[in-house]
Parts: C-alpha cells; sequence; structure tokens
C-alpha cells in the first residue's frame, strides 16, 4: 500500500486522521507519516506495515456492511470481517 492508496482509503471512508488512528489502533502521527511516506523530524521513509493494509482492508469492508455498500456479502465473509475487527479491538485494548 503506498502512501497515496492510505490516504485515499482514510478519505474514501470519510475519516479524519485521528479517526482512521482509532480504528486502527495506531496513533494519528503514525497516520501522518504513512500518508507523507516518510517522518517529518528526520525524512526517514515510512512503510505501511502489512499488518495495517490488512486492517485498513478489514475496516473498509465492516464500513461497507455498515452501511450498505457491499450488496453480496456473504455469511462467510461477514464472518471472517467482524472476527478481523474483534481481534483489533483486543489487541487495541491489550495496547
Amino acid at each position: 500500500m503506498t502512501p497515496d492508496d492510505f490516504k485515499a482509503w482514510r478519505l474514501a471512508l470519510g475519516f479524519s486522521q485521528q479517526e482512521a488512528a482509532d480504528r486502527l489502533g495506531v496513533s494519528r502521527g503514525s497516520v501522518e507519516n504513512y500518508e507523507r511516506g516518510h517522518r517529518r523530524e528526520d525524512h526517514r521513509p515510512v512503510e505501511i506495515p502489512l499488518p495495517i493494509e490488512r486492517s485498513c482492508q478489514a475496516v473498509a469492508l465492516e464500513e461497507a456492511d455498515k452501511r450498505g455498500d457491499v450488496k453480496l456479502l456473504t455469511g462467510e465473509l461477514k464472518a471472517r470481517v467482524l472476527r478481523m475487527s474483534e481481534l483489533l479491538r483486543e489487541r487495541k485494548v491489550k495496547a
């Protein structure tokens, strides 16, 4: 996932940077870095970790389901998405 892809994901869902951070269980600063592609302080490149990319996919599916944007979300896929969301929330609580 590129920085532009990450920002497009956030904007498509209508999330602020803080809302995206809250949903992903990261800091707002991390969201800023992901969108910029580098750290503000030292300009070192920042890659979006695969678990964050997968979390973005899960959040997008969960939101699409809530909003009725996914017409044919199967029961099995819905169960997987909801389970992934639960795991993300559990991880956030433990952090």
